[in-house]
């Protein structure tokens, strides 16, 4: 059978069954493109790509990515500078109730998918919570109602603890770092 038949039978494209790649060398742009990445470690491939353009080679950023990746050239990543060892001062044990918190937020599923979140207190003497708030939304206005209220039931404490997180930082809780 011919292949011309052979490849109607099987739906192939006769032009695909034929087609041999053209093997270019790229030696020269390999070492043009190295000398680039050591010159200029924090360059990627579509920066050295125009670099390359600028030059007059006739190459796009494809055929660069894929040289980029053969020869392993990877952007070397920014040493981060070590800030200035800060010693932490121990928190101060709780003597009596009321006197430190814990403050901090859990969040949970519905079973229909959504979100909810629980804001939490623990009394760091007593270990009772004396405050869980579950809502869709917690906002920091609605964590200083649930606060103010706390206040007016218990009376004020010394301090609060709470982490490092994004979720108490706002103007309603008067956070330092924000514009009034």
């Amino acid at each position: 059978m011919g292949s011309r038949r052979a490849c109607r039978l099987l739906l192939y494209q006769p032009l695909s069954y034929t087609y041999h790649p053209v093997v270019r060398d790229h030696r020269c742009l390999i070492l043009r493109l190295k000398e680039l990445a050591f010159t200029r470690v924090r360059y990627g491939y579509r920066r050295l790509t125009i670099l390359l353009q600028r030059e007059g080679w006739a190459v796009g950023k494809r055929l660069v990515y894929r040289l980029h990746r053969q020869e392993n050239l990877l952007v070397r990543t920014k040493q981060r500078r070590k800030r200035a060892a800060q010693t932490r001062v121990p928190l101060a044990v709780a003597t009596a109730a009321n006197q430190r918190w814990s403050m901090d937020f859990m969040s949970e599923r519905l079973e229909n998918g959504r979100y909810f979140r629980i804001l939490t207190d623990i009394d760091q003497f007593t270990r009772e919570c004396p405050l869980l708030w579950a809502d869709l939304s917690l906002t920091g206005l609605k964590v200083v109602v649930c606060l103010e209220q706390l206040a007016a039931r218990r009376g004020l404490l010394r301090a609060i603890t709470v982490d490092n997180g994004a979720e108490f930082c706002s103007r309603a809780l008067g956070c330092p770092g924000l514009p009034a």
